[in-house]
């Protein structure tokens, strides 16, 4: 059965440019980068960020999914409807996200040279918040299971394209916890 997502959508202009956007679930999406002007923008309107500099994206035949591919995933449509290319600071390799949205939540799928991860957003633990400020601890309790500091470190962007539920740009610093099988990633 097919999913029907236009009760979802709204059509938005960018604050910059003018240009005419498509947001897709507006229930989710918080942010859209324009495809004209590449300003990162809110969908209430408010302006983020201009991005001068994005590298352009792969091209298509080397995308492993493209915006708008759809496909299912315990019996629940998905659709991708924001992607970005990302690397650590300081290093060379670069990793894909992609936001998968079904019409009341969204995954993240993440690919790193055919390795994939997908993500279900949980609130973010509040031992590792400290004033709206993230933190490091070594170790922490989450839902009763223990998760241990793997890594932490400085993400830059890439490239983006598409609608996210998240400003991408409020902070860059990310802190991977495990408890194999599960991470945890803030």
């Amino acid at each position: 059965m097919t999913t029907n997502f236009s009760s979802f959508e709204k059509r938005l202009n960018c604050p910059s440019c003018q240009q005419s956007y498509l947001v897709h679930n507006i229930q989710i999406s918080k942010f859209v980068i324009c495809h004209k002007c590449h300003e990162f923008f809110g969908t209430d309107g408010t302006f983020v960020k201009k991005l001068d500099r994005l590298k352009r994206l792969k091209k298509k035949q080397d995308q492993v999914l493209a915006l708008g591919d759809s496909f299912y995933w315990d019996n629940i449509e998905y659709k991708v409807r924001g992607r970005g290319v990302f690397r650590e600071k300081g290093t060379s390799y670069q990793w894909e996200e992609y936001y998968l949205y079904a019409t009341d939540h969204f995954r993240l799928l993440t690919n790193y040279e055919n390795n994939f991860n997908l993500y279900r957003p949980s609130p973010i633990p509040k031992e590792i918040i400290d004033g709206g400020n993230l933190v490091q601890p070594d170790s922490l309790n989450f839902e009763g299971n223990y998760y241990a500091l793997y890594n932490a470190y400085w993400t830059t962007i890439g490239s983006l394209e598409g609608e996210f539920p998240e400003n991408l740009f409020i902070e860059n610093r990310s802190l991977e916890y495990v408890h194999p099988p599960y991470v945890l990633l803030a």
